[in-house]
């Protein structure tokens, strides 16, 4: 996914990152080398936590693919694309996301789906 680094703080030794894309706006953790504001990036989304339904993925209907954030925790819609075992495959625009989820029963291929992170990682690919 290309995005364009909009700010970011340093703590814990860790990078957090204000990000903005075609999608929308978001908040993660970023890997790679400290980015610089205003520049943009191509990165890998991960979702750093096992998704649990009814708690942080739930289904959506009539809600446009997009990526926000709401009081420091990011909200990502996007539509499951594939289901194997016990991940989901979501496309997000041109990008795709895999993704550990609890009770995959209540999920079929084609589902728009609304996620909810605070766990979000960004991994620069360095192009």
């Amino acid at each position: 996914m290309k995005v364009t680094i909009i700010g970011f703080n340093n703590f814990d030794d860790k990078i957090k990152v204000t990000f903005l894309s075609d999608l929308g706006v978001g908040i993660g953790y970023w890997n790679g080398v400290i980015p610089k504001v205003n520049n943009t990036y191509f990165v890998e989304l991960d979702i750093q936590e096992t998704l649990v339904y009814g708690s942080n993925i739930v289904k959506s209907s009539n809600q446009p693919i997009s990526i926000f954030n709401n009081e420091g925790i990011t909200k990502i819609i996007g539509k499951i694309e594939f289901i194997e075992d016990d991940c989901i495959i979501l496309r997000i625009g041109k990008s795709i996301i895999m993704t550990e989820v609890d009770n995959l029963k209540e999920f079929n291929q084609g589902d728009t789906v609304i996620i909810t992170t605070t766990n979000l990682l960004l991994i620069d690919m360095n192009f």
